[in-house]
């Protein structure tokens, strides 16, 4: 007959075998799961920036397709000023001053605003520098515009991988959106 000491020894190193080849394979498939969670997010980050590629692509390609247009038209509008306009009057210097003041959104002079002295820039060259203003906003408004776009299809690329996941994980709809009604 076995001592009573050995049998709880037996029966100890026996439950501790137990317990330490089920925390070793508890382990291995612990670090496969892990494994496996880390390709997959490794594939899904691989797909999003694919698809941000494309989107770039896309809205880089439209913005300056658009920033063309307006740089065209800006250049039609500059050669009828300077061909087909003739500088007929001088702008006084309270026009200028008024201008280049609001250019720079500098406070007013009110004594400079009013002088009605004639400047030496002429009425069309005056027409000339609105003109190449008004393309400079046009084409930051076309910046704008693709940078919106940009960030909505973004958002929209995202959410379709969260949902395909099964996630619902979503940003809030922007208010700038295209067909929202504010």
């Amino acid at each position: 007959m076995i001592p009573l000491p050995y049998k709880i020894l037996a029966v100890v190193v026996l439950v501790g075998g137990a317990f330490g080849a089920g925390y070793k394979k508890g382990t291995d498939a612990g670090e496969v799961m892990v494994q496996q969670a880390a390709n997959e997010a490794e594939m899904l980050k691989i797909e999003l920036e694919k698809e941000q590629n494309n989107i770039k692509e896309k809205v880089v390609t439209e913005y300056v397709d658009r920033v063309q247009v307006v740089k065209e038209r800006e250049i039609v509008y500059q050669n009828a000023v300077d061909n087909d306009l003739k500088g007929k009057y001088n702008l006084t210097n309270g026009w200028v001053y008024l201008h280049d003041a609001s250019v720079l959104g500098e406070q007013l002079d009110p004594q400079k605003t009013t002088d009605d002295t004639d400047s030496i820039v002429k009425d069309n060259q005056a027409l000339g520098t609105v003109l190449a203003n008004y393309s400079v906003c046009l084409q930051n408004a076309q910046q704008l515009v693709s940078l919106q776009s940009w960030i909505i299809e973004t958002k929209a690329s995202v959410d379709k991988q969260n949902a395909d996941r099964g996630l619902d994980i979503s940003l809030p709809d922007m208010p700038w959106k295209k067909g929202d009604a504010q």
